[in-house]
């Protein structure tokens, strides 16, 4: 399993590389104060962003490619349900 998840390692600099290029909206965790939504955490219950799967990889948080996944997943799940919710 740890050859899998090293395999992740690419696949989320990938994923960075292409947010930063796009404008960094999943770089970082959402400012709900800053960004002007104070409902966001009323709505996401379980904050994710690239930079955060980025630390929690790093530190060897993430033990199976399955956690990647549900990580990745995490972070456009909560955008869509964040966006389509009325807020």
């Amino acid at each position: 399993i740890a050859r899998l998840v090293e395999k992740c390692g690419p696949v989320l600099k990938f994923m960075r590389e292409k947010d930063a290029a796009a404008g960094h909206f999943f770089s970082q965790p959402v400012d709900p104060v800053a960004q002007r939504i104070p409902t966001y955490h009323e709505v996401i219950s379980e904050p994710m962003d690239l930079g955060s799967i980025q630390t929690k990889f790093d530190n060897g948080e993430i033990t199976t490619p399955w956690e990647f996944g549900r990580l990745v997943r995490l972070v456009f799940e909560n955008a869509v349900t964040f966006n389509i919710e009325p807020t």
